[in-house]
């Protein structure tokens, strides 16, 4: 016999945890019912990406609407970057891979005014050719950078 959902916490307010738009699965052998509406989905954009630019106002902006970027074309000093906004503005965290497959290192920046990490405002961070680096938003322009 299936056991009863398992109540989770930790979710923005107002979130309906009454199977509305369950996500089941199984953990420990309870299930959890998480809404749909709170869970990104693995979403892989299927163009490999080129970078452009020299500075952040002209680096190739990167679409929220993926998980995951594969860099595979890197002149030398280009970069991309990620726009301001995104689903921290509504009490959601984002988290996007980005890797490099090019030739060259790629910079990566932040939306305007923001950061990664410790860095200074505005600065880029390197992705070696052939690495992915992990970004988790915290607000709407800050990103947190994991190796």
């Amino acid at each position: 016999m299936p056991q009863a959902p398992t109540t989770i916490t930790g979710l923005p307010s107002g979130s309906p945890l009454d199977g509305t738009e369950p996500t089941p699965f199984d953990q420990s052998g309870v299930t959890v019912k998480i809404p749909a509406a709170y869970i990104k989905r693995d979403r892989v954009n299927p163009s490999p990406v080129t970078a452009a630019g020299t500075n952040q106002s002209n680096a190739t902006p990167l679409s929220m609407n993926y998980d995951t970027h594969i860099i595979g074309t890197v002149p030398s000093g280009g970069g991309t970057k990620f726009v301001a906004g995104g689903s921290a503005d509504i009490g959601q965290k984002t988290m996007i891979y980005v890797r490099s497959s090019a030739a060259a290192d790629l910079l990566h920046y932040p939306p305007a005014s923001g950061k990664f990490n410790d860095f200074a405002v505005n600065d880029p961070i390197i992705i070696e050719r052939g690495a992915s680096l992990r970004f988790i938003q915290v607000s709407s322009v800050d990103w947190i950078v994991i190796l």
